[in-house]
């Protein structure tokens, strides 16, 4: 139960001893089955495709770059083949359409290797099993992610396909998004009208990744005749051209690592000279080096960032012992140069100032007066 003031939760061990927990918020990161989401008696909405997925982490000899992704298709099933960190170590993303029709199939990881190679159609050899696992797969999202002092964030909040390989990526940014908010308002530094805005961002995120997921599970495994003929006939061509192109990796990379999601229409994002940038309040900070270092090195610790990029012609470093000092906790200050990689991204040539959320997201761009 909940009140103005917080919450409290009974949670039972599985010896049946109960333990009351009173705290200012609650957050349910309990999974697909969230007993939060039911207790708060959100709706799942969505539809559950009758379908078997496997995923597993594999060391593999494969004739393939090891920069690079891979996907298979057959008439009816499909695998992606993603590269991992270390060599050799691959994860392996596909159904099992013949087990569709089973309550609770049993698959040991042999079918599932049988199924790789009957689609790769290249030499490949799985040299160990990191881990392996399958599961029947739901296309869902709760009505909303909050109520009052609770939320949901993660599979509780929403579920997908795994066919675009986003979920971890957005369940880790729900929870971000939450917690420096959380954080925030429990320091004192905000209102509690600051975590209004964690439904307004990631509600319409899930959205659009259950779309999209949806759409490209379609294509990789529906049995509609066309869809068959364009796997067959058309999209291997198609995708081996396409990653031929730089242009198109740095297309997919944002969209499957969900770096590319902005919130230009939240309310906590702010433009001034609109037309000036070609980089917006809302976006992600756009990802550059400064003397060889990534400018990420620059913004690790969770709080505010204002960072000041200047042409030289000004002394802006005699502004950072004032903001460091009075709100230390709060933000840190960095002045850097206009870089032509920088001017490039941006679109401008000219001083201006951008103000970061503590999770890299531009919450104000302005040019310097």
């Amino acid at each position: 139960m909940q009140d103005i003031n917080g919450v409290k939760a009974v949670l039972k061990n599985s010896n049946g001893e109960t333990q009351t927990i009173e705290a200012r918020y609650l957050v349910g990161c309990d999974g697909a089955s969230s007993p939060t989401r039911h207790l708060l008696n959100f709706h799942f909405e969505g539809s559950t495709y009758p379908r078997l997925f496997y995923v597993a982490d594999v060391d593999m000899e494969f004739q393939g770059d090891e920069a690079t992704f891979y996907a298979a298709l057959g008439e009816n099933s499909f695998v992606l083949i993603v590269p991992m960190q270390g060599k050799k170590h691959w994860r392996l993303i596909g159904n099992l359409p013949e087990y569709d029709e089973q309550v609770d199939p049993e698959v040991t990881y042999d079918k599932v290797e049988n199924k790789v190679k009957q689609l790769v159609q290249r030499p490949l050899e799985i040299t160990n099993v990191r881990w392996f696992s399958s599961y029947k797969v739901h296309t869902r999202r709760a009505e909303k992610f909050s109520i009052g002092r609770c939320f949901l964030a993660g599979d509780a909040a929403h579920i997908h396909t795994p066919a675009g390989g986003q979920g971890m990526n957005t369940g880790i940014q729900d929870a971000y998004n939450l917690a420096w908010k959380i954080g925030f308002v429990l320091s004192g530094y905000a209102k509690d009208s600051l975590l209004e805005s964690y439904d307004e961002e990631r509600l319409a995120n899930a959205k659009r990744l259950l779309e999209t997921t949806d759409q490209f599970f379609e294509v990789a495994a529906g049995n509609q005749w066309y869809l068959q003929f364009f796997r067959e006939n058309i999209l291997p061509g198609l995708a081996s051209l396409i990653t031929q192109f730089g242009a198109a990796k740095e297309f997919i990379f944002p969209m499957v690592s969900q770096i590319g999601l902005n919130y230009r229409n939240s309310s906590l994002s702010r433009n001034q000279d609109t037309h000036d940038f070609q980089v917006k309040a809302g976006d992600r900070m756009p990802y550059f080096l400064i003397n060889g270092a990534n400018v990420y090195d620059l913004l690790r610790a969770p709080k505010f960032h204002l960072l000041v990029f200047s042409d030289g012609e000004h002394g802006y470093q005699g502004l950072k012992p004032e903001p460091e000092k009075e709100y230390s906790d709060l933000l840190d200050f960095n002045v850097i140069p206009l870089y032509p990689r920088i001017v490039e991204i941006f679109g401008t040539n000219r001083p201006f100032k951008v103000l970061l959320r503590p999770d890299n997201y531009i919450g104000f761009i302005s040019k310097l007066n």
